[in-house]
């Protein structure tokens, strides 16, 4: 990982590539995860992996670093797209990425749910919070919330945050 700091990331990304239905690890793809770990800026690495292959950048994602919300949401934002694509491989590959986000997901869906400027991307999204939630309740709860007003849907969005938080550390 150290190595890989000092050379090029972009010339080390290798693009997707799948078999059988299955996306194949690149050979570099584990140092660029820990490279995450140690970099000084893991934003910067996972914002550089994102543009080449959203799939690595979700993994170096749930390896624990803390990234920006808005990084988030521009990775989730990618795998949503992917997963409305109509190469069934791809389709496979994107829900796995969603569900291995999980809840943390959770406000980055919300958030590309309600924006005016994704609509291509709402029913994509409505089925993500139902992927990612991990409870049966939760998606109807939030569909609700993002019908109300704006305020109240803040607010409650806030809670769910929250909710989301605990639900992670347990």
């Amino acid at each position: 990982a150290v190595a890989l700091q000092q050379r090029a990331l972009q010339t080390m990304l290798q693009e997707m590539q799948f078999v059988l239905g299955q996306r194949i690890a690149g050979k570099w793809d584990q140092v660029i995860i820990a490279l995450c770990g140690i970099a000084p800026d893991a934003n910067a690495v996972v914002t550089e992996t994102a543009r080449k292959n959203p799939y690595l950048a979700v993994q170096c994602i749930n390896s624990g670093v803390q990234v920006a919300d808005l990084l988030l949401r521009q990775v989730v934002l990618q795998i949503l797209q992917l997963w409305i694509n109509p190469n069934q491989r791809m389709k496979r590959t994107a829900e796995d990425a969603l569900q291995s986000l999980g809840p943390k997901a959770l406000s980055a869906i919300i958030s590309i749910w309600r924006d005016p400027g994704e609509s291509s991307l709402r029913a994509a999204a409505e089925n993500a919070i139902y992927l990612v939630s991990g409870s049966p309740a939760l998606p109807p709860l939030i569909h609700n919330l993002l019908e109300s007003s704006p305020e109240a849907a803040a607010a409650a969005l806030e809670r769910l945050r929250e909710f989301s938080t605990q639900i992670m550390i347990h």
